[in-house]
This record gives structure tokens, C-alpha cells and sequence, in this order.
């Protein structure tokens, strides 16, 4: 292999490097779990949190979740958190298995601090225990680029179901979420909360700036032109 191809292939190998580095080292941009892990289960009894809900035909939804904001562009990896559903209440009072809970991407409003109440960005559905009377966390992957800026991680039911996202709990111990900037919004407004608590985590990793990959570029130009020079000088 010539020094150009070696230099070519090494230069290929370090843009590479830096993508993969940057998608293999996700951080937790927002993470308010406290005493609870990820394996925690809660019993429905004795616990609340903002209710999730949709009655159906648009007459009322709540969509709630964590506000997050980036500083730099961002490849957001995971949403999660601690959830129940609650399909429909039979009649001895007792929740059966509702569908599992969505989430929903959103940038914040132009003309409030609260989510667009029109623009979804992206969605995905969550993982479920299929238990109603289980607080489990749940969660979904994404590999979504992201700019500068406030955007909201909103958890969805579908139409005609309701459930809640935690905020505290009694079993298997008594336990309180932090209090995030908590976003929500509705059939007829959106706007931000910091009086409930809520157990979410939300992980992204940063990715290269154009500047560094410029500069990445630049150098193996440059390094590809010395070793055509100093191959012509051998020759």
C-alpha cells in the first residue's frame, strides 16, 4: 500500500473515530430518578403524578414530560420513565391493561415557554409491563439529530385511555422525583409546571462540531498532499 493510501484510509479511520465516539457515550441531559433505578418496581396503591390522559374525539388530552435544552447540536439516544397505564376501569374500580405509553418530541412554542402545541418533531412508543397495578420504567431509543435550543419529551395515551407519569409512591418505599421544569399541553394550551415531580431520565449524546470535523478535513488534505509530494520526490 502507497504512504498516500495509508495516509488516506488513516485520515478515514479518524472521521470514523469521531462519529463513533461521539454516538457510543450517551449522558443523561435530564435524569431526576433519585433513590430509584431502573429495575424499581412501584405498586399502584399510594402513588401519583400528573396525569396522562386523552378522553377522545379531541375533546381533552394532557400530554406531560421533562423540558431539556441543548446548547450545541445533539443526537438525542433514549426517553424514559416511570409510567403506568390504565386502559379502562372495570367495575369492581380495578384498572385492566391499557396500551402502552407513547412519547412525543416538541420544540418549544414561539410564544410561550411552553411546548408547541402544533409541531411534533418526532415520536416512538415506550416499552410496557402490561401490569396496571406495576409503576415500571419504561422507555425508547432514538437516534435523533437535534439543534440548539428547548425542546419537551411529552409522554401520550391514545384516545379514551389515561394513566400518569410518577411522581411519588409508598411500596416498596416511600419515594419522591425530583421537580423538573415539567412541561404540558392540551386541547387548548400549553405552559410549564414545577410543582410535580416526576421520574424521567433522558440521555443524548454530543456530536462533533463542524468546526472540529473541518479542521479533521483540513488536516487530511494536508497530509494527503505531503505524501503525494514526498511519493513524486522517491519516484
Amino acid at each position: 500500500m502507497s504512504v498516500l493510501s495509508r495516509t488516506l484510509l488513516a485520515a478515514a479511520g479518524l472521521l470514523v473515530a469521531s462519529a463513533t465516539v461521539a454516538a457510543a457515550d450517551p449522558i443523561r441531559i435530564v435524569d431526576t430518578l433519585g433513590a430509584a433505578n431502573t429495575d424499581t418496581r412501584f405498586r399502584i396503591g399510594g402513588s401519583s403524578g400528573p396525569s396522562i390522559i386523552d378522553v377522545g374525539h379531541g375533546e381533552f388530552f394532557q400530554f406531560v414530560g421533562p423540558q431539556f435544552i441543548l446548547a450545541k447540536p445533539t443526537l438525542l439516544r433514549s426517553v424514559g420513565g416511570f409510567v403506568n397505564s390504565c386502559g379502562t376501569v372495570d367495575g369492581s374500580g380495578r384498572c385492566r391493561d391499557g396500551s402502552p405509553v407513547g412519547v412525543q418530541i416538541r420544540p418549544k412554542a414561539v410564544a410561550s415557554a411552553g411546548p408547541d402545541r402544533q409541531r411534533v418533531i418526532a415520536s416512538s412508543v415506550l416499552s410496557s409491563d402490561h401490569d396496571p397495578n406495576l409503576i415500571s420504567f419504561e422507555s425508547t431509543s432514538f437516534r435523533l439529530l437535534l439543534q440548539p435550543g428547548t425542546y419537551f419529551a411529552l409522554f401520550t395515551l391514545p384516545p379514551r385511555e389515561q394513566g400518569f407519569l410518577l411522581s411519588s409512591a409508598q411500596q416498596p418505599f416511600p419515594y419522591a422525583a425530583s421537580h423538573p421544569p415539567l412541561g404540558f399541553v392540551d386541547s387548548t394550551r400549553s405552559g410549564i409546571d414545577l410543582a410535580f415531580g416526576a421520574a424521567v431520565r433522558v440521555t443524548a449524546s454530543p456530536t462533533p462540531e463542524a468546526s472540529t470535523l473541518g479542521l479533521i478535513l483540513v488536516g487530511a488534505f494536508g497530509a494527503a498532499q505531503i505524501a503525494r509530494r514526498r511519493s513524486r520526490l522517491a519516484c
